[in-house]
């Protein structure tokens, strides 16, 4: 075990690693993409800037119990947004009230099921964006207290981990930066001795993440501890534009927004960007309306003494989540800064958003089972709304494929008649779609998502279901799952068969639609017809994954013909 004391970090900058001129730090267009991203950043801040907090809205938010605030919020939105929410709340009540009519009470249990999960979501979604509003960043008052930064490592990149150090250490205020190596790296050790940067390890990789925070919470005293994965980069602003809200004593952790720099990377990486922005820049707001902000692995700020009452983070699939239950139990209050402070890397890939989505899956589904024997039943009501719409989520994919099964087979052999119940679910469905697109539109907190349809993020969730239901499967049979961090570049080993069942599945789909078309099945249920077409068409979204896949195989089987070949046959 080795330890490395924390330099001053006015170090003769001719000692630094250069990070921007080793070839490793920057494959081919990468800089492009971080200037690009850079000026996204500065037309975010033009538009909003840094809030600051008049008198009266920062004593509300600091003393203001969560319902309070609801009600305030719900008071002081502006016209136009009282307007939309007002119509929004109708449109959804008319598609409930419309989808109740399909409801048939022989099959009552199984229709709840079924149902009841896409309109929670709905409800709860909604709910959630009628009362966004940005909590203001309030001034320091007192004296800042002490600051242990924390970035988390395991074996990646070099480069990556120089350019996040030097982001880290580079943050305006008092604090102390540590690089937490879980991966015995002496590169690593190297980088942060010369940067000036505290370097801790450890003895194993117990607790793999939580276990590496909780090590180094031993060894450190920070007041207040900042974590950051290794590919989050924050601004120089971080800690100015956060530390505030520690300014009321029972504040426990703050949570700033997460983004992501490189969506021009692949469509891949693009369309795991936007699969955030809804939950990220619109639910995370109006859940901390609600005293329900939770914790999202990277970006947060935690109080010590919070982290001490609870007996450290939490060890699981899903650390965080279940940390946020943890201290929400036992009283905390939360805090969430709607900024883009420190953007990291979203999956470039399909193989590695797949490994990603199924360890938050099924960490989601551990962390909902644990809590229902204690912690979850120590919150709020609006504290649980928020954690069960966090809950649910993962589950929600698993039930819309089935139902598409269903209505595959229902549509091209006659085993089941779901038209009838279609004519009555589609108003909800549809003015779901639509306050999703208005929020999006109006409301949300990064200029991306502006757009409104996000079409590449929402498709790869739903082609993604092979991942939910095998962590859904998973969960219920208790079998035991790997822990993997979320890959920061293109995994080589990923291969076409991670496609098959989107193939099976669209190949049970337009089988069934020939053979509905044979016995003229489209024409009686056009309704049943429509609802299979876009089944296929969001699983066929996942053709640029595909050809992404096969242009990786291409380059590195390139690449290794290159290291094989002569030097004659390489000329």
């Amino acid at each position: 075990m080795a330890e490395s004391a924390a330099n001053e970090s006015n170090q003769d900058e001719a000692s630094e690693p250069n990070c921007q001129e080793d070839e490793r730090c920057h494959p081919e267009g990468r800089r492009t993409r971080l200037d690009r991203h850079s000026e996204s950043q500065e037309v975010y801040a033009d538009k909003f800037g840094p809030r600051r907090a008049s008198g009266e809205l920062t004593n509300l938010w600091n003393d203001g119990v969560p319902v309070q605030r609801l009600i305030w919020v719900l008071r002081t939105n502006s016209g136009r947004r009282t307007k939309v929410t007002i119509g929004l709340a109708v449109l959804l009540l008319a598609g409930i009230m419309q989808m109740s009519a399909a409801l048939n009470w022989k099959l009552l249990a199984a229709q709840v099921l079924v149902l009841g999960v896409p309109l929670f979501q709905s409800v709860a979604s909604s709910f959630f964006y009628s009362v966004h509003r940005a909590r203001p960043v309030p001034e320091p008052k007192n004296s800042t207290p002490s600051i242990d930064v924390f970035v988390t490592a395991c074996g990646e990149d070099s480069a990556l981990i120089c350019e996040t150090l030097k982001a880290a250490r580079d943050m305006r205020g008092n604090h102390k930066t540590w690089l937490l190596d879980d991966a015995d790296d002496p590169i690593a050790e190297h980088l942060a001795t010369n940067l000036g940067v505290g370097y801790l390890r450890r003895n194993g990789c117990e607790g793999f993440k939580a276990g590496n925070i909780n090590s180094a919470l031993k060894r450190t005293s920070g007041e207040i501890v900042v974590i950051f994965d290794v590919d989050h980069q924050p601004r120089p602003d971080f800690l100015e534009r956060s530390i505030g809200h520690f300014e009321n004593p029972e504040i426990g952790f703050t949570q700033v927004m997460v983004t992501f720099r490189n969506s021009e990377a692949s469509w891949t990486a693009r369309a795991s960007a936007e699969t955030s922005y809804d939950y990220f820049s619109l639910i995370s707001v109006g859940k901390d309306v609600c005293g329900a902000t939770t914790l999202m692995g990277s970006n947060a700020l935690i109080r010590r003494s919070a982290l001490n009452s609870i007996g450290g983070y939490r060890i699981g699939l899903a650390e965080d989540l279940e940390t946020s239950l943890a201290l929400h139990a036992e009283g905390w209050s939360s805090a969430y800064v709607a900024e883009p402070l420190a953007p990291g890397l979203s999956p470039e890939d399909y193989t590695g958003f797949k490994r990603q989505q199924k360890k938050w899956a099924r960490g989601v589904m551990e962390a909902a089972w644990k809590s229902m024997g204690g912690s979850f039943h120590a919150l709020t009501n609006l504290q649980r709304l928020g954690y069960l719409l966090r809950f649910l989520y993962y589950v929600l994919v698993p039930i819309i494929v089935l139902c598409n099964i269903y209505l595959a087979a229902g549509l091209g052999w006659g085993y089941v008649r779901v038209e009838h119940q279609l004519r009555f679910i589609a108003p909800l469905l549809i003015a779901t779609g639509i306050i999703r697109f208005v929020a999006l539109r109006y409301l949300s907190m990064i200029p991306e998502a502006r757009t409104g349809t996000l079409f590449r993020g929402s498709t790869l969730v739903l082609a993604c279901w092979p991942a939910y239901c095998k962590a859904l499967i998973d969960f219920i049979m208790r079998r035991p799952i790997q822990f993997v961090a979320t890959p920061k570049a293109k995994c080589d080993d990923g291969s076409l068969s991670d496609f098959a069942p989107q193939f099976f599945l669209v190949t049970f789909q337009v089988v069934a639609l020939v053979a509905a078309g044979l016995s003229g099945g489209l024409v009686d249920m056009p309704v049943a017809t429509t609802f299979c077409l876009l089944s296929i068409a969001s699983n066929a979204a996942l053709i640029p994954a595909i050809h992404e896949r096969v242009s990786s195989h291409r380059t590195i089987a390139s690449r290794e013909r290159g290291k094989t070949a002569s030097p004659g046959e390489a000329t």
